[in-house]
This record gives C-alpha cells, sequence and structure tokens, in this order.
C-alpha cells in the first residue's frame, strides 16, 4: 500500500491486534521520521533507541501479532538504522512502521497513522527527488478523511482534501519546494483533526 514490502508475505498471518497494542511502537517510529523532517537530526540516536524500547515493550506486553520473518525483519532494521544517514533512517523507520500498521485492526487511529506515514514518506522521497517513488497521499489519506467526514473535525477533513489537490498540483511540477511545504502542512492538518 503506502510503504515498500519489507518482507514477502508469509503463507500462515497472525491474528490482526487492536491500534493500542502496537500504535505506540508504529508513533515511535513515526518520530524518527518526524525529526529528519523538521530537521532535528541530532535526536535520531534517542528516538532509535526509543523505537527498539517500545519495540520490546511491544513483543513482551502484547500477544504475537507478526510473523517470525516481520519480527526478525524489525530486529534487523532496528540494528541497521543507527548506521543509516538520516533519510534512510527517516525511510527505514517508516518502513518497519508500515510492516507493524498492517497487523493493526481498521480504526480511526490506524486510519491517522497510515495517513501521517504516507506523507512522511512521501516527504522523504520528494526531498531525495524520487517522484517516481512518492506514495499515493491522497489515497492513504482517505480512510481518515471517511472517519472524519460528518464529524466535529469535518471542516479539518475538508482543508485536508484542500491541500491533497495542492500537492498534487506541486507533484505534477516537481516542485520540492512546493510539495514538502504541502506535506509538512498535510501533516499539521492530520494532527488537529485527530484532537479530541
Amino acid at each position: 500500500m503506502l510503504m515498500m514490502a519489507l518482507v514477502p508475505p508469509a503463507t500462515v498471518q497472525p491474528a490482526v491486534v487492536a491500534p493500542k497494542s502496537f500504535g505506540p511502537l508504529v508513533e515511535a517510529l513515526e518520530d524518527v521520521a518526524e525529526a529528519y523532517i523538521n530537521g532535528r537530526e541530532a535526536d535520531l540516536p534517542a528516538l532509535v533507541v526509543a523505537s527498539r524500547k517500545a519495540w520490546e515493550n511491544a513483543r513482551r506486553n502484547h500477544p504475537p501479532v507478526l510473523t517470525d520473518p516481520e519480527a526478525q525483519a524489525i530486529d534487523r532494521g532496528l540494528d541497521t538504522m543507527p548506521i543509516l544517514k538520516p533519510r534512510h533512517m527517516a525511510e527505514s523507520a517508516l518502513g518497519l512502521a508500515g510492516t507493524v500498521l498492517g497487523r493493526m485492526r481498521p480504526s480511526r487511529t490506524r486510519a491517522r497513522l497510515a495517513a501521517d506515514l504516507a506523507t512522511m514518506l512521501a516527504w522523504c522521497r520528494v526531498e531525495a527527488r524520487s517522484w517516481d517513488q512518492v506514495p499515493n497521499v491522497a489515497e492513504a489519506c482517505q480512510p481518515f478523511l471517511d472517519h472524519c467526514a460528518g464529524g466535529r473535525h469535518s471542516a479539518e477533513a475538508r482543508r485536508i482534501t484542500d491541500y491533497l489537490g495542492v500537492l498534487q498540483d506541486d507533484l505534477a511540477n516537481r516542485s520540492v519546494p512546493g510539495a514538502k511545504r504541502d506535506l509538512r502542512r498535510l501533516l499539521e492538518l492530520i494532527d488537529q483533526a485527530e484532537k479530541p
């Protein structure tokens, strides 16, 4: 969907879990990418350590939801992350988060995390000028927008939809500054729409 596949699909899939079980791990991994996007590269080593702790906590305190190859890929990814360049570190964190996200039950929280991850990955790909690898942010945001529609966050949902249109124009024009600005604004709007 929005992340690169880390491991081939398993023949036997474990059951999915509620986002509260593995949500903190996804958010810890998301913090790595957010720090890179916000120019806080000095924070990356500590955030990788925090992601490792969140992973160990998720494994210790929640039912198994990942296949052995997926769990091993997360271990390898977290082990390798500290030696990567900052952008690759952010993309690796997003890939690992996408693997975990795939095991969560559909919910508003999962939809918001998926929208965040796609938007952050798009920012990293725009930064690298990897235009053909920019995920479809509008498609990734749609489930979250569906959750927001008609509720108290409908105004934020309309603003997200408007910015998705602006983003499409900037992506079509291959405007790095414009697309990065649009993606940052989308992250802010998604965050605002999540608040009670």
